[in-house]
């Protein structure tokens, strides 16, 4: 997982006039930070799809948010960090009082082979 930083995207998509390195790795590989904006980037800056910014204010600015939505924005950006730091998301778990869920699993000629399953918690 990586934090928000000067350039992230979870995945590359090219814009009109651009050349996608993920789709055509052979004719234009993005080897350098350089490359990478003049193909991934400015296309979309141009074109006013992507936004750029010094700092998550003037992106949310940017992007037209006030109040109660820039609030948000940038919390959920502090979250994510937060996440991101810690190497793991935790923020769709659930922790319930009970028995865990527990999956028996034996290794046989390199084959997962699944046994007895006990839900434990989950079965409410």
């Amino acid at each position: 997982m990586n934090k928000f930083h000067t350039t992230i995207c979870s995945r590359v998509v090219a814009f009109p006039g651009s050349q996608n390195s993920e789709v055509l790795p052979n004719i234009y590989p993005v080897t350098n930070e350089e490359d990478f904006r003049k193909v991934f980037m400015q296309p979309g800056l141009d074109s006013g799809k992507l936004k750029e910014a010094d700092t998550l204010e003037d992106l949310a600015a940017q992007l037209g948010l006030t109040g109660k939505a820039a609030e948000t924005f940038l919390a959920s950006v502090e979250r994510y960090n937060e996440l991101a730091e810690k190497g793991v998301d935790v923020s769709h778990l659930s922790v319930r009082e009970g028995k865990t869920a527990v999956t028996q699993v034996s290794l046989i000629d390199g084959e997962r082979v699944f046994g007895d399953y006990d839900e434990g918690v989950l079965s409410d």
